[in-house]
């Protein structure tokens, strides 16, 4: 990478269990779409109406499993600027300018934030910490920014990404 693009991380696990969560939902809105409105035969012994169907479809037969195959977590340092991305659901942007401090920081997405992804926290007393968290993930850099706001990004490469922040800073 160049001098401006110091650190660059892309991560897209998909966790085996969500593939059980999600495939049958998606065969039986898949079914249910076949079975009532193609075939005009009522899809369970109490069928939904058709814009029930197609709402099902819409939701869990195309809505759900997109949301689960495009999201990804990006971070980006370039120049002096760290971008945090959760594909498709949440982006920010900060300059090391606004760092008061970081560090990196081991915790338990359950037990700290109740699961995996954009979550809010409380840590050592009432101060809400704001982390993004993807799965499979235990380890990241815990942010203090200038504006009082606490941000934990989850990191499968923590040690290259202080590297590359302490890079930034200078």
């Amino acid at each position: 990478m160049d001098a401006q693009n110091q650190y660059r991380e892309i991560n897209k696990t998909r966790p085996w269990w969500a593939y059980l969560i999600i495939t049958p939902m998606f065969i039986a809105a898949i079914l249910g779409f076949i079975q009532q409105i193609l075939l005009g035969q009522p899809f369970g012994a109490n069928p939904a109406p058709d814009w029930g169907v197609w709402l099902v479809l819409i939701v869990f037969g195309i809505g759900l499993p997109w949301l689960f195959i495009a999201s990804k977590q990006t971070i980006i340092i370039h120049g002096k600027t760290v971008s945090i991305n959760l594909v498709p659901l949440w982006k920010t942007t900060f300059t090391m300018d606004q760092v008061v401090k970081y560090y990196p920081r081991d915790f338990e997405p359950m037990r700290d934030f109740w699961g995996w992804g954009i979550r809010y926290g409380l840590r050592k007393g009432s101060r809400w910490i704001k982390a993004c968290v993807y799965f499979n993930e235990n380890r990241g850099v815990q942010f203090e920014l200038q504006n009082g706001r606490r941000l934990l990004i989850g990191s499968r490469q923590t040690d290259q990404f202080i590297e590359a922040l302490n890079k930034a800073k200078l």
